[in-house]
Formats: C-alpha cells, structure tokens, sequence
C-alpha cells in the first residue's frame, strides 16, 4: 500500500505501479491465515529484543521475505536481525556489490 501511495502522489498512478511489479517480476502477498501464523511465531520468538509495538510491520514484511525464500533488502537492517540465519538480509549497496555488480564484471 505504501509503494502504491508513492505512485499516486507523484501522479504515475495504479498502471504504473503494476507495469512496474510485471516488469520486476514482483507480486503483492496477501496477508492470510498462514502468513499471520508465521507473523506471530516470529514475534513470540524474538518479541523481547524486537517488541511487537514497535516492530510489527517488520514482522510482516520479514515473515513474507521468509516464506517467500528471498532476499530482503532494507536500509533498515538492524530491525530483521533476527532474519539473519534464516534468509540473506542486507542494504542495497550491498546487494548491489555482492549479487548484482558480478553479473556486470
């Protein structure tokens, strides 16, 4: 929702928006039943150096990440710590030099 809000105030708009998510080969995940489940296990989990007031977008944003099996790629490292061992999570100017930058060497 919020990538979409940034497309509508900088008026490129809902088509933009998804003509971009084709072209990445991106997909929005819905939050169901299963993705709360993880959400909450993982905020149970490491609830005490991360509380859930003030981390629960992260919960979902990493919970997603790691159910999908993919990088997540933040500014924000600090916050998904505990991701660490289960899935890469980095800074962009990381990702860049460590997966994209060889391809281009």
């Amino acid at each position: 929702m919020e990538t979409l809000l940034w497309y509508k105030r900088l008026n490129i708009g809902k088509d933009g928006f998804d003509s971009d998510l084709n072209e990445l080969n991106a997909k929005i995940i819905f939050v169901d039943v299963d993705l709360s489940d993880s959400v909450t296990e993982n905020a149970i989990k490491f609830g005490k150096q991360f509380p859930f007031k003030y981390h629960a977008r992260d919960y979902v944003i990493g919970s997603v990440a790691e159910s999908e099996g993919s990088y997540l790629i933040t500014d924000n490292v600090k916050h998904f710590r505990w991701l660490s061992d289960k899935i890469p999570v980095m800074a962009p100017e990381e990702f860049v030099y460590t997966c994209v930058k060889k391809n281009y060497i």
